[in-house]
């Protein structure tokens, strides 16, 4: 009686933790902060980079216009954007997911 009780418990665990792992990924914030919590784009190719901009205005305002580097970046099989922004209070990065590249 003791095996089916064990397996029991542990699929109860595994099963919460992926439970877990998805309420975690669909309501954390994508703020773009890093990037794992980048801002997915609707937009590709070259309507993305003006998408990225409204985010950027949206969200740091106050971001000097020709102060800025820019790197695209593979992680886990998708693209990234990665913005690294001078802003009055300093420097801020900013990650977008541009989507995945066989697309």
């Amino acid at each position: 009686m003791k095996p089916p009780f064990a397996w029991t418990i542990v699929v109860v665990v595994i099963i919460s933790l992926i439970g877990s792992l998805y309420l975690y990924r669909k309501y954390f914030p994508k703020d773009g902060s890093s990037i794992d919590r980048a801002i997915a784009l609707r937009e590709h190719g070259d309507r993305a980079a003006t998408e990225e901009w409204r985010w950027i205005q949206k969200l740091h305002s106050g971001a000097r216009i020709f102060e800025w580097e820019h790197a695209t970046m593979v992680y886990h099989g998708r693209f990234y954007s990665f913005y690294l922004l001078t802003t009055p209070r300093g420097n801020e990065d900013i990650y977008f997911d541009t989507g995945d590249p066989a697309k």
